[in-house]
């Protein structure tokens, strides 16, 4: 998880495939520039504590409505319902990080999920994984420090 996620698939110690997800990056984008952003933060919040809320919620809009169609509310609900700039954002979140996580399970059961990523991004997508019953396992926070090719390598051996 980050800026943008990147899906690693091995097999026999090989990457098979490679995918990135720019969510982050949209993530941030409709904070700033869009009709969307008018009720929003002006970046993405933390989302911890009582934001949790909004983000299971944006979870459940993902799964039930899909994430694209489900964007919206982020606006609706602030507007119509008066729903502050932090919760819009935790809700942002959840539809999003739900969206990613349904649209690469959609063939089928993934094989072994690792998720590396700072702890408060990584435990949001273990957060959404286990709402979505999707089986997923997090790595540790120094696993994701050292991302790029060494990243790679260290979680190739986590996943045999």
């Amino acid at each position: 998880p980050g800026t943008h996620s990147k899906w690693v698939l091995w097999r026999d110690g090989a990457i098979i495939d490679f995918t990135t997800v720019p969510t982050g990056d949209i993530h941030a984008g409709l904070h700033r520039s869009t009709l969307i952003s008018r009720t929003l933060p002006g970046s993405p919040v933390e989302v911890r504590g009582p934001l949790l809320e909004e983000f299971d919620r944006g979870l459940d809009l993902a799964r039930g409505r899909g994430w694209l169609a489900s964007i919206f509310k982020v606006r609706s609900l602030p507007v119509l319902d008066g729903m502050p700039p932090d919760r819009a954002s935790a809700l942002l979140s959840g539809i999003l990080i739900g969206g990613e996580v349904l649209e690469r399970a959609r063939e089928g059961p993934l094989p072994r999920t690792l998720v590396a990523g700072t702890a408060l991004l990584r435990d949001l997508y273990l957060r959404a994984f286990s709402r979505l019953n999707v089986p997923a396992e997090g790595v540790p926070e120094e696993v994701s420090e050292i991302a790029s090719v060494e990243g790679l390598r260290a979680l190739r051996r986590l996943s045999r």
